[in-house]
């Protein structure tokens, strides 16, 4: 959570720390060196990410690249507006917090998930928000569709 001298001036560098210090204070990470802190660490910086961007109402310098989780969000925000896309993260965090998903979740010792696997996880519970959100699921063929775009699956 370093900022570099670079951008020590920069609100949003700065705005991007905090951020991060928040979720991995959320999601309760002590030790980034187990394993199951070593992929909630990557959820905390992909949920930091989204809220920094989305309250500051800012799109990155550099756009996250295609097939991203970052990039979907983004996409969805875009289409299904702020406030649905903001609540549903929201619902995802509780979800991931509440219900963790054991035929994804890594076994002890175990760093060995994919990406499409810990894309799969994070979705699952996103579809989860989405639902608490929208539980007529009026923006589900659009979410559906950015994914397919991305690449992304919740198999």
């Amino acid at each position: 959570m370093a900022i570099s001298e670079k951008m020590i001036d920069d609100p949003m560098a700065i705005t991007a720390a905090y951020s991060r210090a928040a979720f991995r204070r959320l999601f309760e990470i002590k030790f980034p060196q187990t394993v199951q802190g070593f992929y909630f660490s990557y959820y905390s910086y992909m949920f930091a990410n989204y809220f920094t961007w989305s309250y500051s109402n800012h799109t990155w310098s550099v756009p996250p690249a295609r097939g991203t989780l970052d990039a979907a969000l983004w996409d969805i925000r875009t289409r299904c507006q702020k406030p649905f896309t903001d609540s549903a993260m929201f619902y995802t965090f509780v979800e991931m917090k509440d219900e963790r998903d054991r035929s994804v979740e890594p076994l002890p010792n175990d760093f060995t998930l994919t990406k499409a696997q810990t894309d799969a996880y994070f979705l699952r519970h996103f579809l989860g928000g989405e639902n608490v959100v929208d539980s007529q699921m009026h923006n589900l063929s659009v979410i559906g569709e950015i994914l397919k775009v991305h690449g992304l699956s919740i198999q």
